[in-house]
């Protein structure tokens, strides 16, 4: 796996945006040699050989002085499929390519930092909390028997600090 990343950033007064793009090449040994496979940290069927494109933009309102930052999140995936990545046995299978990507999410993000100090091994520990729902994605967004219903989002919680030794 090889993911090549940039960052674009920008802030003017209390207000941030941020662009995280990442290109992800796969090369894996699969069963079968398996064209595609489910990636689970992207959740998109992923190319084996090939890219799959992600984007992150973040507009953010950073209140330095209490601590907390509230904004939004957009989020696309966009596996890059070949044409045989759909067939039997190398044959091309027009559109199912189609129905299994780009991905969209979109959604608030809230976190909050306890302290900010300086020359501290713990610092800044900040919790933070994302929920995103799936504006399209083929399993998802409720357009089938087998889909997770659209209200249901994804949320994550987690917790960061920085360290400086």
């Amino acid at each position: 796996m090889l993911t090549l990343q940039g960052i674009l950033q920008a802030k003017v007064g209390d207000l941030a945006i941020r662009n995280t793009f990442r290109g992800v090449w796969n090369s894996l040994q699969l069963n079968g040699s398996r064209p595609v496979f489910y990636d689970s940290f992207y959740d998109v069927m992923a190319p084996n050989h090939g890219w799959t494109l992600t984007d992150d933009l973040d507009l953010i309102y950073q209140n330095t002085e209490l601590g907390f930052n509230v904004g939004v999140r957009f989020t696309a995936v966009i596996p890059l499929y070949r044409t045989a990545d759909w067939g039997p046995a190398g044959e091309a299978q027009p559109g199912l390519g189609d129905r299994n990507g780009p991905t969209l999410r979109v959604g608030p993000l809230v976190s909050y930092t306890f302290r900010e100090g300086r020359h501290s091994f713990f610092n800044a520990p900040t919790v933070f909390v994302l929920a995103q729902w799936w504006v399209t994605h083929r399993y998802r967004t409720g357009g089938c028997d087998e889909c997770t219903p659209a209200g249901l989002p994804m949320i994550v919680v987690g917790f960061a600090f920085r360290g400086d030794t």
